[in-house]
């Protein structure tokens, strides 16, 4: 399932942002991400973060390569 197929709605309040989601077959994959702009060499901005998710993105949607 695509990502977007399961989404059913983006909420916040003052405090948080809530992604819900509806599961198809009784089953939902997801993956959470946070970034703190303290950390070393962390992301400092919202391009940083954007640019991350793009590349995380990107490897999620390659197929699984196995090599021995």
């Amino acid at each position: 399932m695509v990502f977007r197929d399961a989404l059913n709605k983006v909420m916040e309040d003052s405090l948080s942002h809530i992604v819900v989601l509806n599961p198809a077959k009784g089953k939902l994959f997801y993956y959470f991400a946070a970034a703190w702009e303290q950390e070393p060499d962390g992301i400092k901005n919202i391009n940083e973060f954007k640019a991350y998710l793009d590349k995380t993105i990107l490897k999620l949607s390659e197929p699984v390569k196995i090599n021995f």
